[in-house]
């Protein structure tokens, strides 16, 4: 029965055509031929984006997009690499691409688009990323609202009874940018206690022993040395990191320190489970493909649309109020 209705879901979707007995692999030329398209008429949609572990779900919310079309959809990696995005794309469009869906190499939130994207060779929209906001784009953008997540997770974190709420995030690229900018926009806004350690970049990539066998002592007896409570982590794994230190050191999670997640990858699978800020990565890849795919249209309205969709942040163990008794197998979604 699991299998049929998985069968049943792809086939809404347009991946599967039912047989007797099972199903079929859809090609793109056979749904562009029901949708009244001429096969050689099929848009190539090219994906580049810097790795798989974040990005794979926004790949696979485009594909599905593409594969309703009856188009086909080619990705690359760059490895966060940015001489190998511009040779990446160049290529992309020599072989073919129609479009493209990119997320390019921004160190932060002030960065201007690489050179290569100020005349792209076809329409282009950037995932995950946009451009600085003193200037005008000159391309359309689909990214997650991180900032809104953030201050989510910190009103969250306040209600229980946090005040003194840390921020730990070693992600060099503009999705971290985001991140701090929301935490120290949340924080003013809900006058959060302002002497707690903000911990960033190469410092915080302490947190992981992996990176550094001594760091993540250094890091928890930092938050503890300074009364905080909470701290929101970017990403899981050194969510994960922190939460397995703490408690092997006799600290409970929560009730001596509330955590957080952001990315909600593996947050989950936590013990206990983590709190965690979900950004829409699916969503993102379906409404990113849908302007480009509108974008192809030769009648198309070019100017630049910029959207943000909202995260999500799931309740689960790994927040209490501060000294209280850790509560188990909560999960709730707002």
């Amino acid at each position: 029965m699991t299998i049929r209705r998985d069968l049943e879901l792809l086939s809404e979707q347009g991946l599967l055509e039912k047989v007797r007995g099972g199903a079929m692999l859809r090609t793109p030329s056979a749904t562009a031929a029901e949708a009244g398209r001429d096969p050689h008429d099929q848009a190539v949609l090219g994906v580049l984006i810097p790795s798989a572990y974040y990005f794979r779900h926004i790949v696979a919310g485009a594909r599905r997009v593409a594969a309703r079309r009856g188009d086909t959809v080619r990705l690359v990696t760059s490895g966060y690499d940015p001489q190998v995005e511009q040779r990446l794309v160049s290529e992309l469009v020599e072989s073919g691409a129609t479009g493209l869906l990119l997320a390019p190499s921004f160190v932060d939130g002030e960065s201007a688009p690489p050179d290569y994207l100020e005349h792209p060779a076809v329409p282009t929209v950037l995932i995950e990323r946009e451009p600085p906001p003193t200037e005008l784009a000159t391309l359309s953008t689909v990214r997650s609202a991180h900032e809104r997540g953030v201050a989510a997770a910190l009103a969250y974190l306040q209600s229980l009874g946090n005040r003194r709420i840390a921020l730990i995030s070693r992600v060099f690229s503009q999705t971290g940018s985001f991140v701090q900018r929301g935490y120290r926009q949340a924080a003013a806004s809900l006058d959060l206690d302002r002497d707690v350690p903000v911990i960033t970049g190469t410092d915080a990539a302490t947190v992981r022993p992996g990176l550094m066998p001594e760091g993540p002592a250094v890091v928890f007896d930092q938050l503890m040395k300074a009364g905080v409570t909470a701290v929101l982590c970017h990403g899981d794994e050194d969510a994960l990191a922190l939460s397995q230190y703490a408690q092997a050191n006799n600290r409970a999670v929560p009730g001596d320190l509330s955590i957080v997640s952001y990315n909600d990858e593996v947050a989950a699978l936590g013990d206990p489970p983590l709190t965690a800020v979900a950004p829409p990565k699916d969503r993102i890849g379906t409404v990113a493909a849908e302007m480009l795919f509108n974008l192809l249209q030769s009648d198309a309205d070019q100017t630049p649309i910029h959207v943000q969709i909202d995260p999500q942040l799931i309740i689960r163990s790994s927040t209490a109020p501060p000294s209280a008794q850790p509560v188990r197998n909560i999960r709730r979604e707002p």
